[in-house]
């Protein structure tokens, strides 16, 4: 496979973050790809990419966390964040970025990110005209009209069917694994008709609070702290906590770990030799505070990079511009969520105050779905492209269950299927470098 650097990336030339050179030798994993054609699922250890960490590869700046329960009972609070401080960082960007009187063209979800980024337009660059690009296979148009109202600008809802869909697989330039990589490009197909410069929210992602990579280097220190989890602990276990473990190492799940109350069928000197080998809780299961903790944005940004790729791996003439990617903006709210108690069915607490504060955002009804690909939605037709693409492939062998089982997988293969196909290449040409 060609090499991710290889990517026409348009980004602010300030956006350290993402240096294309850093995954230069970020490959697709040719065990766990050839895995995923034959078999439709890629089992531990593989996984798609190769030399990807997901765990802590390197360090960006220090953080902290305050003493709180395990089941944070109070609202997450933004501390640190300053309207004015993001809004000067955003408005430097913009103008850096945005002639004056231009047209853009903004990936409209009704998210807070695609929201946030039309509200600082509203707010900061009066000047420029914006038009907002919805996909019509996303659940809550009602809410994007909504909040297109308040913010007035015009709303363009954008069809999206098979056809579409499978088009875009087919037009990629590079291909991209990204399961709503087809939608975006079918947005930004029509965004570019508007301007050539349009805009993303994607990114904001890797550093808010729900993220699995950002919970994943939490349960990497905390594994650290702890120590290894012994194999008796996890057969004495209930069974309906056992998800929190695995034999021979801790999978410590920061929000569901049960508090002394809730363990059900635990004899007291069970808890005790829990606390024996959970050294960084105490009698109430509480965890205590964990000192200089290394938080690696750099890291979660390789993590994700597909976030980056989806929206360039078509190679149209729009500009694409995300300023949550913008090395300063990003740097700014990571810290932010790196310094605050971490909760993550309250991420992007800084976005959702700022939200309110202008548009009583909360108080719109409705809540966005994800740009997932109209492919989850029709098992039936993934299985039929499937058979489609079957015949006279000897690495197509997924059948209707496992389709019904894995659609993201499915999905995934089909676009593969299409995207080789539509270059006359093999399985194994797909990863020859200069084929691709």
């Amino acid at each position: 496979m060609k090499n991710f650097s290889y990517f026409p990336i348009y980004l602010d030339k300030n956006s350290e973050l993402i240096d294309p050179k850093s995954i230069r030798n970020n490959d697709y994993s040719y065990i766990g790809l050839t895995h995923l054609l034959l078999n439709g699922f890629i089992p531990p250890p593989f996984t798609l990419y190769e030399k990807i960490q997901t765990i802590a590869p390197m360090d960006s700046f220090d953080g902290s966390y305050e003493y709180t329960d395990l089941f944070p009972k109070s609202e997450v609070g933004c501390y640190g964040f300053d309207e004015g401080v993001f809004e000067n960082k955003v408005k430097e960007y913009l103008d850096r970025n945005v002639p004056f009187s231009a047209k853009v063209s903004i990936l409209f979800s009704g998210g807070k990110d695609s929201t946030t980024l039309a509200l600082l337009f509203r707010r900061l660059r009066p000047d420029v005209r914006v038009k907002l690009f919805f996909l019509n296979n996303l659940d809550e148009i009602n809410r994007a009209k909504a909040l297109s109202i308040r913010l007035e600008y015009e709303l363009e809802v954008v069809d999206v069917n098979w056809d579409d869909v499978i088009g875009a697989y087919a037009s990629m330039q590079y291909f991209c694994g990204d399961l709503s990589a087809p939608n975006y490009i079918v947005a930004q197909k029509n965004a570019e008709k508007w301007s050539s410069l349009i805009f993303d929210g994607s990114g904001n992602d890797l550093y808010s609070g729900h993220i699995p990579s950002r919970n994943d280097t939490i349960k990497y220190h905390l594994r650290k702290l702890v120590g290894e989890m012994p194999v008796w602990m996890y057969r004495v276990t209930p069974p309906r906590f056992r998800f929190l473990f695995r034999p021979r190492s801790l999978i410590f799940t920061y929000n569901y770990f049960p508090v002394a109350s809730e363990v059900v069928g635990l004899k007291p000197d069970l808890v005790g030799q829990y606390k024996k080998y959970w050294k960084n809780v105490d009698d109430t299961f509480k965890v205590k505070p964990i000192e200089d903790f290394k938080v690696n944005t750099r890291g979660r940004f390789l993590d994700n990079f597909q976030i980056y790729t989806k929206t360039f791996c078509y190679s149209g003439s729009s500009q694409i511009l995300m300023p949550f990617c913008d090395a300063t903006i990003a740097s700014y709210l990571a810290k932010l969520y790196t310094n605050e108690k971490y909760e993550g069915s309250r991420n992007k607490e800084y976005l959702r105050r700022y939200l309110n504060s202008h548009l009583n955002y909360e108080l719109i009804p409705g809540g966005k779905q994800g740009m997932e690909s109209i492919f989850q939605k029709d098992v039936t037709g993934i299985y039929a492209l499937l058979r489609k693409y079957r015949e006279g492939s000897e690495f197509i062998t997924l059948n209707y269950k496992t389709a019904e089982k894995y659609p993201g997988w499915a999905q995934l293969i089909c676009g593969m299927c299409i995207w080789m196909d539509k270059r006359g290449l093999s399985i194994d040409e797909f990863f020859i470098e200069g084929k691709v």
